[in-house]
């Protein structure tokens, strides 16, 4: 009998510890699977990657991939689901961001370049960064 009891202590044991395994690994990853192709050849469509959830790093670097999630202001209706965005970070707060492409809307931050016609300046204020996916053509990012 008391082997048995013994067991049960040591499986009760080795559950806590995998039931406080997977809470800690919840807490700080999660999986993330990429939909579209606007960061290939980076990562196809179907992939899927391990990320880091950010209360884990000091600050975001001009290079290093991100996820963020689409506002509530670009959902089609509330019922929408809020869709992760996979995107390398292009520009950080302070910097100015140089692109052709043809911003959807202009406002203070986004002016054309008048040394290079054809181009566009965006200014990135304090506490944002500018992300870009690495397939420009199909990536709904910043710069649209």
């Amino acid at each position: 009998m008391s082997l048995s009891l013994v067991v049960l202590f040591i499986g009760g044991g080795i559950g806590s510890i995998l039931c406080a395994s997977l809470i800690l690994i919840r807490t700080f990853l999660m999986i993330v699977t990429i939909e579209g192709g606007s960061m290939e050849p980076t990562f196809v469509h179907g992939d899927r990657v391990l990320v880091l959830r950010s209360r884990l790093l000091p600050r975001i670097r001009k290079g290093q991939i991100v996820v963020i999630w689409q506002s509530h202001s670009m959902r089609k209706d509330a019922r929408s689901p809020v869709l992760p965005y996979i995107k390398r970070v292009t520009a950080i707060a302070g910097e100015t961001y140089v692109s052709c492409i043809v911003p959807l809307w202009r406002g203070e931050q986004v002016r054309e370049n008048e040394k290079a016609p054809g181009t566009f300046l965006w200014s990135i204020p304090q506490d944002h960064i500018f992300v870009c996916g690495d397939n420009s053509e199909q990536s709904l990012d910043s710069r649209t």
